[in-house]
């Protein structure tokens, strides 16, 4: 081969090599700018996610609290349906009594249609002592009230009701009202019977529960510094009550709503020591309220 052959191939595998390098040049160019666009692509998906996550997680945070209301309400419903079947026995038997004693009454104080009279004169002593025994002073019967009882009715000697008088709501009577009220959203007027209720009976069964809705009348109208004082009285003052746990709940959110999150964290870290069993939806509700406010542990 002569030096001008060499010199034409060594020519061409340089042009070639310069071809080469310049087509790996543009396929490394068009790298990049895919990977730079799926890149982007990428940011931009991973930004739509994790909308779709908020999104998600604000809803399944409201309906939670949704599911925890009804569960609340259909408590409340249970146990006021049990103690209405109570009350209602309690006043069918009472009534049967109030009935029969009415009866008895009336039997009683009836006057004979056609008494005997003897025809033997009577002297104005003896006329005057059978005046005494046969005379009937009018009279009137009352039913006495009781516990159960409808109220007091009053009868004259022919058996006529002359006065029903309607026997005082009880404190189980007062605590439905207020919930009533609740539930129409008339908070000022229900929270007003609570604290008559609050005042009247500090030992009742209900009373943990009072001091619960009574915080809950103000929570809801966003007073939630008089909200935690009313629940922390219902946990403190009730450390075996029905509402502990709730108010203990209501009182985390309510610091986080007004800011103070580490000390939120801390109520709802705090909450569930030395609790054996713990409501399913009390669980998940504090579960929920403390990834809200991103407490660790």
């Amino acid at each position: 081969m002569n030096s001008s052959s060499v010199i034409m191939f060594i020519r061409t595998c340089s042009i070639s090599l310069v071809l080469m390098l310049c087509a790996a040049s543009v396929s490394a160019q068009d790298l990049v700018a895919d990977i730079a666009a799926l890149r982007q692509d990428t940011k931009a998906e991973t930004a739509a996610i994790r909308q779709q996550q908020t999104r998600l997680q604000t809803k399944l945070q409201s309906e939670t609290q949704d599911r925890r209301r009804l569960q609340g309400d259909i408590e409340e419903l249970n146990f006021r349906l049990k103690r209405l079947e109570s009350r209602f026995d309690n006043l069918v038997g009472a009534l049967d009594l109030r009935l029969q004693d009415i009866e008895d009454a009336i039997a009683a104080s009836k006057i004979p249609e056609n008494p005997e009279i003897s025809e033997t004169p009577e002297t104005p002593e003896s006329s005057e002592e059978a005046s005494t025994e046969t005379a009937i002073a009018p009279s009137s019967t009352s039913t006495a009230p009781s516990t159960g009882t409808l109220g007091t009715i009053t009868v004259d000697t022919e058996g006529a009701v002359t006065n029903v008088s309607l026997a005082e709501k009880t404190f189980e009577d007062r605590y439905d009202e207020a919930l009533a009220l609740m539930s129409k959203k008339a908070y000022p007027e229900a929270r007003a019977k609570l604290q008559a209720l609050v005042t009247e009976d500090s030992k009742h069964a209900l009373s943990s529960n009072v001091l619960y809705w009574l915080g809950e009348s103000y929570y809801v109208e966003g007073d939630y510094k008089s909200a935690m004082s009313q629940f922390a009285r219902s946990a403190k003052q009730y450390p075996d009550g029905a509402k502990r746990l709730d108010s203990l709940l209501k009182i985390g959110l309510s610091l986080g709503n007004i800011g103070r999150i580490e000390q939120a964290c801390k109520i709802l870290h705090d909450m569930v020591k030395n609790v054996e069993n713990i409501p399913s939806d009390i669980a998940l509700s504090r579960d929920t309220v403390r990834k809200r406010f991103g407490c660790s542990g």
